[in-house]
């Protein structure tokens, strides 16, 4: 098992609903049809959310991660949000 894992900059200040809104609409559907197994993303703090989402074989997860770029900006998102960070990593243990 593999995941990937982004950290995404938000402004200060953000309220939670907005980037709630952006990743039910676009990044749930988009790691669903890439064939993710799980996915989490954690509420906004110090400036990120923090995103780890999970696929049965590392093509798979290469494959989501290359259409994420640092400092890119997630579909639809507003102004001064980007990805700061992007990861792919074998799991090692899970529960």
């Amino acid at each position: 098992m593999y995941a990937v894992h982004t950290e995404v900059t938000i402004p200060d200040g953000t309220p939670v609903d907005g980037p709630a809104r952006g990743l039910q609409a676009h990044a749930i559907p988009a790691v669903r049809a890439a064939g993710a197994v799980a996915a989490y993303w954690m509420e906004p703090a110090n400036g990120s959310i923090l995103g780890v989402v999970l696929f049965d074989d590392e093509t798979a997860a290469r494959t989501a991660a290359s259409g994420i770029s640092v400092g890119g900006r997630p579909p639809d998102a507003p102004d001064g949000v980007s990805y700061r960070t992007v990861e792919v990593r074998e799991v090692i243990a899970r529960l």
